[in-house]
């Protein structure tokens, strides 16, 4: 077992310096199936059906100091492991947190051996798809606002988090107050955020994570908060003065994140919130995004938002993958993953691995059983563009002739 990184994330209050080189009460329903409390948030199996009927669309949270984050870890002489989980959520009346209350542990909600793998990883990251307050009211119009009582983020730190990602439908559901809060309860848990902010400068900083004299950079933002859209252009953009979630919809800025990341970093990661929820076929629009990210330096894309697996694809040998689908989200059978990256601190190089797993009845488990796991990598392969293989342990490359 790999021993776990040094120490808490540090939020830096600066810049990096040069030297960073070139992280409603109620019992639970047997069938994992919550009842509505007032305007706190509908249960995930009404929300997930009104979606899947009416195809709204969800959105992104923001990041909490608003200034350059930065980790440094002392140097292990091993490849650095960096493993992302996609759609996780803890918010009040819903039937995945009365699971979580009746079971009395998260680590209850999880198998043992993807528990290892959050745990032992150097960095692990998932999309936090709600806010972490008790004040707020719920944006009005908004079919869903999800809002968990900030207590419950001691969660993240039994699983492992080292970063939340805020770039989503769902971090501004209870406003600006309810952001801040958010921002505020998981950097004071030692948590970096990405993704959001007290403004656009803050929201749109890259996270920073350097060990072994390699810094790796993460970039967050969002493409599903459309102006105008009744459900999905509710998630407030970050202004020059004004808090909210770092949007991509107008790419400009984005790109701009990514080359500074580039020029600050040896590894770049783009953490997207983008797409059609419940299917697999990818908008062109992402397509479009992923290799404008990548010409601007991303080294790897990762989507979230659909709640279902979508394909891998490469550009220009970089890899993307478009949906991450739900970790831990609800009561429903979803097939997921966890993506991880090995790094090799000296040369840069990196290898991905597909990693598998299932969620049901709030519970996700890592698929270890061969056959299945054959079954998963083949369906991956089926919904992805282009040659893209995925060997028996996972690793995922591209097709050369």
């Amino acid at each position: 077992m790999r021993a776990k990184k040094v120490g808490a994330v540090l939020l830096a209050a600066f810049c990096l310096a040069a030297s960073c080189g070139t992280a409603e009460t109620g019992a639970p329903v047997a069938s994992g199936i919550g009842e509505t409390a007032g305007t706190a948030g509908a249960t995930e199996q009404v929300a997930e059906t009104a979606e899947e009927e009416s195809q709204l669309v969800q959105q992104i949270p923001l990041p909490g100091s608003g200034t350059m984050e930065e980790t440094e870890e002392a140097g292990t002489g091993e490849p650095l492991v960096i493993r992302f989980a996609g759609d996780f959520c803890l918010a009040e009346d819903m039937a995945i947190t009365y699971a979580l209350d009746a079971r009395g542990d998260i680590r209850e909600c999880f198998s043992e051996d993807l528990l290892e793998l959050m745990q032992d990883a150097d960095l692990f990251m998932l999309n936090n798809e709600f806010t972490y307050s008790n004040r707020g009211t719920p944006v009005e119009g908004k079919d869903w606002t999800f809002r968990a009582n900030p207590e419950r983020v001691s969660v993240l730190n039994t699983l492992g988090v080292d970063v939340a990602g805020l770039a989503n439908n769902h971090a501004f559901d209870w406003g600006e107050d309810a952001l801040m809060d958010t921002l505020d309860t998981l950097q004071g848990a030692g948590i970096a955020t990405v993704g959001a902010g007290a403004n656009l400068e803050e929201a749109s900083e890259p996270f920073y994570f350097t060990q072994d004299g390699c810094t790796i950079a993460i970039v967050a933002a969002t493409a599903v908060e459309k102006v105008g859209d009744r459900e999905y252009g509710m998630t407030r953009a970050a202004t020059e003065d004004a808090a909210g979630v770092f949007s991509t919809i107008d790419p400009a800025a984005c790109l701009e994140a990514i080359e500074e990341a580039e020029a600050n970093s040896d590894f770049v990661f783009v953490y997207v919130h983008w797409g059609t929820e419940m299917t697999t076929e990818i908008d062109p629009e992402q397509r479009e995004l992923a290799q404008a990210y990548i010409d601007a330096g991303a080294d790897a894309v990762v989507g979230n938002h659909p709640h279902v697996l979508q394909g891998f694809e490469y550009y220009n040998g970089k890899p993307i993958l478009y949906s991450l689908g739900n970790f831990w989200f609800n009561s429903k059978e979803r097939e997921t993953c966890v993506l991880e990256f090995t790094i090799d601190p000296e040369t840069t190089e990196a290898d991905m691995r597909f990693l598998p797993c299932l969620q049901e009845d709030c519970f996700t488990q890592l698929i270890t059983e061969p056959e299945e796991r054959k079954e998963m990598n083949g369906y991956m392969e089926s919904i992805s563009f282009g040659g893209v293989e995925i060997a028996e342990d996972g690793l995922v490359t591209e097709e050369t002739e």
